[in-house]
């Protein structure tokens, strides 16, 4: 009766020189033989506030700044990203965040179904990105361990579901 569902939306913080998601997107899968000056200026920008806020976020942390981490704290696509876990019991009208409060009133297996869920579904979103060719093959190392039987049937039924071999 527990169920769970994930949210991944484009963060909403954008600076002054900064392009919304959905503009930056549009940017960055054109074909580089279409992009312009003016396109090339705005990207330009974006990139340069981005790496003057995460500077600032330095100085403030008064932490000495590595401008190789910084530029890849930058670059990495998943902090452009909130990621929300919300979860449902058959009782509950509607879902709520999966909090670590929320979190902690689970069982063991409850807990690992949590963690395991969306993170399935995320790699398996991934692999189908990367088209056909791709195997969809996952390494499990004792993954349910303290999961009863029939929700490790369900997770292995849910892997298949996905598309993956295991």
């Amino acid at each position: 009766g527990l169920t769970f569902s994930l949210s991944w939306k484009p963060r909403k913080d954008v600076g002054e020189n900064e392009m919304k998601f959905e503009e930056l997107y549009k940017l960055l899968i054109k074909d580089s033989s279409l992009i312009n000056s003016e396109d090339l200026e705005k990207l330009s920008n974006h990139f340069r506030s981005k790496i003057e806020h995460e500077r600032l976020v330095f100085e403030e942390q008064e932490t000495e700044i590595n401008y190789n981490e910084l530029v890849k704290n930058v670059m990495d696509f998943r902090n452009w990203f909130e990621f929300k876990i919300y979860s449902k019991e058959a009782a509950d009208p509607k879902p709520k965040e999966l909090t670590n409060s929320r979190f902690n009133t689970f069982s063991g297996g409850e807990r690992a179904l949590s963690l395991y869920i969306p993170l399935f579904a995320a790699v398996a979103a991934q692999y189908k990105k990367a088209g056909e060719q791709a195997p969809m093959i996952i390494a499990l190392d004792e993954a349910f361990a303290g999961v009863d039987e029939s929700n490790i049937s369900e997770m292995f039924g849910l892997l298949e579901k996905l598309g993956f071999g295991y």
